[in-house]
């Protein structure tokens, strides 16, 4: 993660590291305009004042994304996963493990954990401040209990990115932690002006709204059929040969073309390292984002991440409705994941995905 000096903050972003340490707080914005900075900046703010926040990421793979900008802040030991932290939680005030639903062992019955606070409240052990990053994808049952959990809670959401059909709205965390301020960032910084374009085609209307059209200008995002998958990899070899000091991205339609690009990818001679993130595997399950690497990851996994180039293969496999709202969101997540270059691709028929059809006149086609 490429964490801007402090005097480089926008005025938008410096308003907001300007607020008052205590209260509840909701930032919205959508992707490219700095929350996960701004979550990271917040908890620096907060420790200047000798107090000790929790920073809780939703994903293993944004946490390591954003591990090393902890470090240069200072704050890595407070920054920890959701679940990780909800468990610890938990164990530490319960003695057990968190209720789960019926059927799973991971997944928590909010009910169930209302119903223990409501009857047996733990002794907290004076948590003050809690910042949440990407508070979308947080069950609305955690955020109606927060406020017994800390004092001042600081939300970072979008719902622009949503990947799954029971996330929170805007409107019910601002509701359950008792906002006294819904803030917005709408500043992109990561993107260019061609490949904010291209993401802007798969805004699906959520509260968030689209960022401000960046300033910066770039190349064309290009749109590509190879004649085969092995076609792609030679590409990708290529590019990575002629271009070492790059963070390149692959984003995966699914784990089996994920798993075969990652495989031909490892088998060729690359200045660079390859790897690729796979949550139930521990041997795929840490990335190195402090170097130039070719990264792989499925859609879902790409949420909060950042590229300097950004591949996005086998489009021909997308199988999901194209008009729908959560196949909208997903798309529109990973096409703002590239900072400078942006390149689609499919293989085989000569027919255009339909997922990326109505991309004429802001894509090269090759």
């Amino acid at each position: 993660m490429r964490l801007p000096d402090f005097e480089d903050l926008s005025t938008e972003q410096d308003r907001f590291y300007s607020l008052g340490l205590d209260g509840n707080y909701l930032v919205s914005g959508p992707p490219g305009t700095g929350k996960s900075v701004m979550a990271l900046y917040r908890a620096q703010a907060l420790t200047f004042d000798d107090r000790e926040p929790a920073v809780l990421m939703y994903s293993k793979v944004l946490r390591q994304y954003t591990e090393q900008a902890a470090k240069e802040l200072g704050i890595a030991g407070y920054v920890t996963t959701f679940h990780k932290w909800f468990w610890d939680f938990w164990r530490q005030h319960y003695q057990t493990s968190p209720p789960t639903v019926t059927g799973s062992s991971y997944e928590v019955d909010w009910a169930q954990v209302a119903q223990s606070f409501i009857s047996n409240p733990p002794e907290l052990g004076g948590l003050v401040d809690l910042i949440v990053d990407e508070g979308q994808d947080l069950p609305l049952g955690f955020f109606r209990i927060a406020r017994f959990v800390a004092k001042n809670i600081t939300v970072f959401a979008d719902e622009n990115q949503q990947l799954f059909d029971n996330n929170t709205t805007l409107r019910e965390i601002a509701s359950a932690i008792g906002a006294r301020e819904h803030l917005t960032l709408l500043g992109n910084h990561r993107n260019t002006a061609e490949i904010a374009a291209v993401a802007a085609k798969y805004y699906s209307g959520a509260p968030s709204g689209l960022p401000n059209p960046p300033k910066r200008h770039g190349d064309t995002p290009t749109l590509k059929r190879h004649v085969s998958v092995d076609e792609f990899v030679d590409s990708v070899v290529q590019y990575a040969k002629t271009h070492t000091d790059l963070t390149i991205g692959v984003a995966c339609v699914n784990q089996t073309v994920q798993r075969k690009l990652y495989r031909a990818l490892s088998n060729r001679e690359l200045p660079v390292p390859v790897q690729q993130y796979i949550s139930a595997s521990r041997q795929h399950r840490v990335l190195d984002f402090d170097t130039p690497a070719v990264t792989l990851a499925h859609y879902k996994s790409m949420k909060g991440l950042e590229f300097d180039t950004l591949f996005v293969p086998e489009l021909q496999q997308v199988t999901a409705d194209a008009t729908s709202a959560v196949t909208r969101m997903t798309f529109y997540v990973v096409m703002s994941r590239a900072r400078h270059e942006l390149h689609l691709s499919w293989s085989g028929a000569p027919d255009v995905p339909s997922i990326v059809a109505d991309l004429t006149g802001l894509v090269s086609e090759q």
